[in-house]
Parts: structure tokens; sequence; C-alpha cells
């Protein structure tokens, strides 16, 4: 019988075969909790996702809702929205309580998964919609006009006591008109919805386009001209003080009512977002421009300049 021999220093071949055995077990254990991690991984990451879009999709409804509900009319009664289709998921919204304000508008996000997420904010809720109409020098001292002119020569003149108001782009001889409406009895709580001011154009110079802009200081009606703002205190420049940002705007196309859109404008004076010193008209000068009359508060007999306010009150409160 043949003995095989075995030279020192070598190991069996079995023991050679037992830890790499051992080293692919290993290995092998390992790949398997690594795919394991990985999917728990995957699925959080997934359920994260999901939830976020969830997120998205209840503060989509929510801006949605709170649109919706800057319709409603009254104070109580408020009604709720029902499972609504939205970006691949779902929301639906409650508000309470029902009526009075601030009220909490809830709304649920839901994906397709069943991914939920709820988000509620306090809303300010408003009554009933008021359209009224305000005529310039119907609120006490503080309602005013005048018109102040460059003109050499009548450029300190004062014209707060005419029963005109004139813009002129005739070159050389700018004309301007001022405007002031007493806010005082509005509290600044109150919801401006739209403003529109009115002037009746009663002669017909030239088609001009006439900007309307804030006023930065206080004027006298019956004190005011293109140097001075009120007696002994004069424009830091001259032909007033205004924000150059143009806050509204007409075309004198010919005469009648004209109309332009002062919403922004107003909003901020009842807001007290601004100190309320009025607005001015004017317009650019350019060969050709010769001057558009209105009436001015003064002409009593006559459509007076006014605004059309329509406005909300929070619920709750007195406007």
């Amino acid at each position: 019988m043949a003995v095989a021999h075995q030279k020192f220093g070598q190991s069996p071949p079995g023991f050679l075969l037992l830890p790499v055995a051992l080293l692919l077990a290993a290995v092998g254990a390992l790949a398997m909790l690594l795919v394991e991690r990985g999917a728990v991984d995957a699925n959080t990451t997934h359920m994260a996702l999901a939830i976020e879009r969830a997120r998205y999709i209840a503060e989509a409804g929510h801006a949605l809702a709170t649109t919706q509900l800057a319709s409603q009319s009254g104070c109580s009664g408020y009604p709720s929205i029902a499972q609504t289709n939205f970006g691949g998921g779902t929301f639906a919204a409650v508000v309470h309580p029902a009526s009075g304000s601030p009220a909490t508008l809830w709304v649920t996000g839901e994906t397709s998964d069943g991914a939920r997420s709820i988000v509620g904010r306090p809303i300010t809720m408003y009554g009933q919609r008021v359209t009224t109409t305000r005529i310039l020098g119907t609120g006490g001292t503080t309602d005013m006009d005048a018109y102040i002119t460059g003109e050499v020569g009548t450029h300190k003149d004062e014209y707060g006591d005419l029963d005109v108001l004139m813009t002129s782009a005739e070159s050389g001889k700018p004309i301007r008109t001022l405007l002031q409406f007493n806010f005082e009895d509005q509290p600044p709580w109150t919801k401006v919805e739209s403003v529109t001011l009115q002037l009746e154009l009663s002669y017909h110079g030239s088609v001009d386009t006439v900007t309307i802009h804030r006023v930065l200081d206080e004027w006298r009606e019956n004190a005011v001209s293109w140097e001075e703002r009120r007696a002994g205190k004069d424009w830091l420049s001259l032909g007033g003080d205004f924000d150059p940002e143009i806050s509204g705007s007409f075309v004198t196309n010919g005469t009648g009512i004209i109309s332009a859109d002062v919403t922004q404008l107003v909003s901020d004076w009842i807001a007290r977002r601004h100190h309320n010193y009025g607005m001015l008209l004017k317009t650019d000068e350019h060969p050709g421009g010769s001057p558009n009359q209105y009436h001015s508060h003064e002409k009593s007999d006559e459509f007076q300049p006014r605004l059309i306010i329509t406005s909300a009150c929070e619920c709750g409160r007195v406007c």
C-alpha cells in the first residue's frame, strides 16, 4: 500500500479550503446584509419622498383653498373642500371654527401611495364686500386739490382755490395737479379690493399719458405752488416731491369721465404703510402739448374728483 508523503511546512488541502470557505461565507453574508440594508434605505427614501410630495400637495391645497375662501361673503358657514385631485394625489380642506375671524384652515394632502401631510394656519376672514364713492371735499379739511405750474413768471402763483385742475405737457409750461383724500375714518384692518380714481376732463388740449405718483411731503391747498408746498416751506424739488414709481395712469383722449386704478396706493394709505400726503398727476413735456382741464372739488355743481372703493371688513370688527 503506497503512502503519500508530505513535506514539512505544507498544510493538508482540507486545511486551506476551510478558511476560504469561511471567507466566502462571510462575504456572502455581508452581501446579503448590504442588499437588505439597501432595500431598507430605498424604502426609507421612497417614504420620505412620498411624505414630501404629500406636504407639497397640502401646501398647494392650502393656497388654493385660501383663494377660494377669499370670495366668501359673510362671517359664518365657511365651506369645506371635499377630496380634490391635485398633482398626482388629493387634498381636502376644512375651516375651524366655521365662523368669525381668525379661523384655522386645515388641509390634508395625500399621495397615491398613501403618504399624508397636514398643514394648518390661521387666516383672516372678511365679511360682505361694499362699494362706496368718496367725493373729494366731503372728508374735512384734509381733502384738498390744486394745480401748480412751472411756467416762468407764474411758478410762484397759487391755484388751490379755483374750480379747475390742470395737467399740461406744453414744452416749458408744465402743469401738475395735486389731490388728497382723507382716510382717517378708515381702520387699517380694512381689506381694500379695488380703488378707481375718477375725474371729469372738461377741456381737452392734447392727447397725453398722465401718470399718478405718491406725494412725499405735506402741502396746503391755498399755499402750494411749483416752488413751495406751504407758506415758507419749499419743495425739495421744484414741481413737488413725489415717488417716481407710477401708481396709476390714464390717457387724455377727449372730454368726459376718465378713470385710473389706484388700488395699491390707497391700500397702502389705509393700512398705514405710508403717510397720506396725497397724489400728484403729471405728464412729460413734448412739442405740441397743451393743457387739459378737469373739474376741481370747488366745482360743486359738476362731477367732482372721486374714488370708487370696494372693500371688506374683518369679521368681528367695525369698518
